[in-house]
């Protein structure tokens, strides 16, 4: 059970690197191969991770001009899609999954590329979100940040042979958060970090990575 939640964890932390990928046979990212390991959840060592975390966001915030220098709260509908997506990836519905991932325009050509090919399911239907904390939550600037975001999606549809692909983002975060999830008797817990858009006509969509992160993918 250990090494299906671990699948899904890479689908939740590196699914955002298909955008290098083509048709059915392409690679997905090194980022992959991040295990998830049982814990018990220890107060004191937790607060320590959130702080690290605190400061390596603040670092971030300096030094990219995708982001604004400022925490601010997480939407609620953004949030609503988080835990979705969460929930949906420990399920059985691919499709729905990956709803929570991409615009409707590429989700209508989606069969046969590697997104679809490359993405699985864990099928632990009834695993549930005993925890779901935003640590820290960034705006993404307007004129940089969104238009990375604009750029992911137009390469993924390029790389995958998807025509008719243009989206319009009007709101953006980067956010750091906890998150624990408990299936039976076994319970997992991580701290990834997601960049949550707003897509004009679509709605809400996560990208699985951080928005330096995302940068980088693009340039590829």
């Amino acid at each position: 059970m250990g090494r299906k939640f671990a699948a899904v964890l890479a689908c939740i932390l590196a699914a955002g690197a298909l955008v290098s990928c083509g048709k059915s046979g392409g690679s997905s990212s090194s980022a992959g191969s991040t295990a998830a390991e049982k814990s018990t959840i220890n107060p004191d060592i937790s607060e320590k991770v959130k702080e690290n975390l605190r400061k390596q966001m603040d670092e971030k915030k300096k030094q990219l001009p995708s982001l604004s220098k400022s925490s601010v709260p997480l939407p609620a509908d953004a949030r609503n899609v988080l835990e979705g997506f969460i929930l949906s990836a420990y399920g059985s519905d691919k499709m729905k999954a990956l709803s929570y991932l991409y615009p409707q325009s590429i989700l209508n050509a989606v069969e046969g590329t590697s997104i679809a090919d490359n993405f699985s399911v864990a099928g632990m239907d009834g695993a549930e979100i005993k925890n779901l904390v935003v640590t820290d939550c960034a705006r993404l600037a307007p004129d940089t940040g969104y238009k990375t975001v604009e750029e992911y999606f137009s390469k993924t549809a390029s790389n995958n042979d998807i025509e008719g692909v243009s989206v319009s983002v009007t709101n953006g975060y980067c956010a750091t958060f906890d998150f624990t999830i408990e299936f039976g008797d076994e319970e997992y817990s991580e701290t990834p970090e997601a960049t949550l858009v707003c897509l004009d006509g679509d709605g809400w969509k996560l990208i699985p990575m951080s928005i330096s992160d995302l940068v980088e993918t693009v340039k590829q």
